[in-house]
């Protein structure tokens, strides 16, 4: 109850500025309809019954980890729809470009309001819901489950106070089954009130998905990026804006113990 309030009046407070960046700035285009759960007709009839498999992915970097279990969970389920959804706009432009033609329909997830939430679920009528990387949203895990989906997460991680107890304990119950990246990450989300009997080790999509570069092609893209030829190179990726100044210093001060070393900064928006 707490949490509803608190989320309605969040939303209030947001709207303004929402609306400003849409009409100002042009974000958020073609985006809330489907955050209030209202799907188009060309996307809804990829779903006409009961039984389609949902993966939520949050962002661009969660939505390229997803894909090999996309891909795998739809060669296990080849006749049940599949709809992805994310929360960010890089994340559907990731999704588009690696999963069109593997789902259904990519979409983005409804705002966790219950009404978008059971609004979007009648629609969808999902028979399994996976979450990639803990991005939980309480309404949306409960609704799902006392629809009738089972619900997991996968590559999941958890910090010693990612989720208070109280509170999270009753979403958990909810969750059939708990993929984490790591012991520790099993440890926390348990202390939060998990049942340890739904909590597996299962490993980081993100490297498990992670390109294996053939060391053939090293020299051809040192001369691409101009990098020294022995230069030990650092890659820091999908960065902000914040970021990169502790990087830099990080090089600065490495170079300074005389290591030949070289950054390749890639930001997350251009």
């Amino acid at each position: 109850m707490v949490y509803n309030v608190a989320l309605h009046l969040g939303a209030l407070a947001c709207l303004p500025f929402w609306l400003i960046a849409r009409l100002v700035r042009g974000r958020y285009r073609g985006q809330f309809k489907e955050r209030m759960g209202i799907l188009p007709d060309g996307l809804l009839s990829a779903f006409p019954g009961e039984g389609a498999v949902w993966i939520h992915a949050a962002s661009a970097g969660e939505t390229a980890a997803a894909v090999p279990l996309v891909k795998r969970l739809r060669d296990l389920l080849p006749r049940r729809p599949f709809l992805f959804t994310v929360t960010s706009r890089y994340g559907k432009e990731m999704a588009v470009r690696r999963l069109a033609g593997v789902v259904d329909a990519i979409a983005f997830s409804p705002l966790d309001l219950p009404l978008f939430c059971r609004r979007f679920l009648r629609r969808v009528r999902p028979s399994l819901y996976v979450m990639v990387e803990t991005d939980l949203w309480p309404n949306l895990v409960v609704l799902a489950k006392r629809r009738g989906a089972r619900v997991a997460v996968a590559s999941g991680h958890a910090g010693p106070r990612t989720f208070p107890r109280p509170f999270w304990r009753s979403v958990f119950r909810s969750v059939d089954l708990l993929l984490m990246q790591s012991e520790a990450d099993a440890r926390h989300i348990v202390a939060r009130g998990a049942a340890p009997e739904r909590v597996r080790v299962a490993g980081n999509l993100k490297f498990d998905g992670a390109a294996r570069m053939d060391p053939a092609a090293i020299p051809s893209w040192r001369a691409e990026l101009k990098l020294p030829e022995r230069a030990r190179v650092l890659v820091a990726g999908s960065t902000l804006l914040e970021d990169e100044a502790p990087v830099l210093d990080a090089v600065r001060a490495i170079r300074a113990e005389g290591v030949d070393l070289v950054a390749v900064v890639a930001p997350r928006r251009q």
